[in-house]
């Protein structure tokens, strides 16, 4: 509330105090008219003089809210800190809030919460999206997901299969013939059995072979993960004061 005390002293033993007493009385009450009207007025007599003291102002308007840098909430305000309040006990204010901040509608109702939290006006500003009276939102930290992610690259490793692998010799086929490992005036042609891989013969036919082809262990390819899916700070620069709200003031008119 901003105010102005002002006390003025009349002897009523002179005319002259009087008059002058009564100019100050109208100054004070054109004063106070301007700053909205009397808040405290009241008057005492102190041995033979008479004395008014008039306190005059306006009030803040109840529901309002403040920023306070000390670690109390001052007379006639409360810290915004979600409590909850009787509706009983503060039927100005709650006639003002409801329940848009929380409590039951019946016999309480929440101040706003402004823990952790910077204001923002309700409604539609251009080109954002649609902000009502009480809603709150935010993370303090957040988590990204892959959508949100800028291109970035992984790195990948390849593991190739193991594969074995059997070679059958067949035998030559043709008439007669010796086998043997000599190659002098003799014929490439192995024997089925034994070490030999010529023989005298020239009728004799080469055998084929058979070769087996076997996967021992499969193929893989493995990228490896990047990051640890930890979530990270999302606040911005901040000074923490307290936030307090008019409980008791001038009550708010829509003209």
């Amino acid at each position: 509330m901003q105010n102005l005390n002002e006390k003025i002293s009349l002897n009523s033993d002179s005319p002259h105090e009087r008059r002058g007493f009564l100019k100050k009385l109208a100054g004070l009450a054109v004063a106070s008219a301007a700053m909205g009207g009397f808040t405290n007025l009241f008057a005492k007599k102190t041995g033979s003089r008479n004395e008014l003291t008039a306190s005059f102002g306006y009030e803040d308007y109840i529901g309002s809210i403040a920023m306070f840098g000390g670690n109390f909430a001052p007379r006639n305000w409360a810290l915004c800190n979600g409590q909850l309040l009787s509706i009983a006990q503060n039927t100005a204010l709650f006639s003002i809030l409801g329940t848009t901040f929380g409590g039951d509608g019946r016999v309480t109702f929440a101040l706003p919460d402004m823990r952790g939290r910077v204001p923002v006006h309700a409604g539609t500003g251009t080109g954002l999206t649609t902000r009502d009276l009480g809603e709150s939102s935010g993370l303090e930290t957040v988590a990204l997901i892959p959508d949100e992610m800028p291109y970035h690259n992984h790195t990948a490793t390849l593991t190739a299969p193991g594969y074995t692998g059997a070679v059958t010799s067949k035998a030559f086929t043709g008439r007669g013939g010796t086998a043997t490992n000599d190659p002098i005036n003799n014929f490439p042609a192995p024997a089925p059995t034994g070490t030999n891989i010529y023989n005298s013969s020239s009728s004799g036919v080469m055998g084929s072979s058979d070769v087996t082809i076997t996967q021992s262990t499969p193929g893989s390819v493995a990228i490896n993960n990047s990051g640890s899916s930890q979530p990270h700070e999302n606040m911005q620069p901040y000074l923490c004061v307290n936030f307090v709200i008019c409980l008791v003031g001038t009550f708010p008119t829509r003209d």
